[in-house]
């Protein structure tokens, strides 16, 4: 819901993928690493995410806020228990961490 625009690629050797990216000039900002396990329902996607340093939580991706909030409601959740920030506004207002600050995130995933 807050706009944020994702693409997803499969990659099957990440090594060799940043060798590729690196040659054509570019340098990785920040490398995250999280555990997430998805499900759907309704046509919604609702997951499970694990990041380093802090608890696990659940995501729901809608169409619309509306579907969010219905599926948040069937799993027991009420409007006020949810938040429209991303990953990074989570643990920046929730926590007090930068997460732009850490180059490398990839502790306490499994």
């Amino acid at each position: 819901m807050d706009g944020t625009n994702e693409i997803e690629v499969e990659v099957s050797d990440f090594e060799a993928t940043n060798k590729i990216l690196e040659k054509l000039g570019y340098n990785y900002k920040n490398y995250q690493e999280n555990k997430r396990v998805s499900y759907k329902l309704d046509g919604v996607m609702v997951e499970i995410d694990s990041w380093p340093l802090i608890p696990t939580h659940l995501e729901i991706e809608g169409k619309n806020a509306e579907e969010v909030y219905q599926v948040a409601e069937k799993l027991g959740y009420k409007k006020e228990d949810t938040t429209t920030l991303g990953i990074t506004g989570i643990y920046e207002q929730v926590y007090n961490i930068n997460l732009l600050n850490i180059r490398e995130l990839k502790d306490k995933v499994d």
